[in-house]
């Protein structure tokens, strides 16, 4: 059982689920969030779970660029704006397309 004391908090457990898997291949999350649900809710995850999922996958990267001492650095950030691109592409947020080039 993974513990994090780096941001030791008492939080939704979906934080956990994105920070454990922020850089994961994209196409992997929604089989990783089927079996999140499987096993915390028996299969059937409560209403507004893919939109608390993608609050807290969006937390995590904005939480990366502004928390680091290297926050001013672009090629640190970088990488972390782009998965918060990436995120707001496949939730089809309309401003992804224009976001973060």
């Amino acid at each position: 059982m993974p513990v994090d004391w780096e941001t030791a908090a008492i939080g939704p457990g979906e934080i956990d689920l994105a920070v454990f898997t922020y850089d994961w291949d994209l196409d992997e999350l929604s089989d990783l969030d089927a079996l999140y649900v499987q096993h915390r809710w028996q299969g059937t995850a409560p209403a507004g779970f893919a939109e608390t999922m993608l609050a807290a996958r969006l937390y995590v990267a904005f939480h990366w660029i502004f928390s680091g001492s290297a926050s001013e650095d672009i090629s640190w950030i970088r990488p972390h704006l782009d998965a918060l691109r990436a995120e707001a592409l496949r939730w089809n947020i309309p401003a992804a397309k224009a976001m973060l080039r």
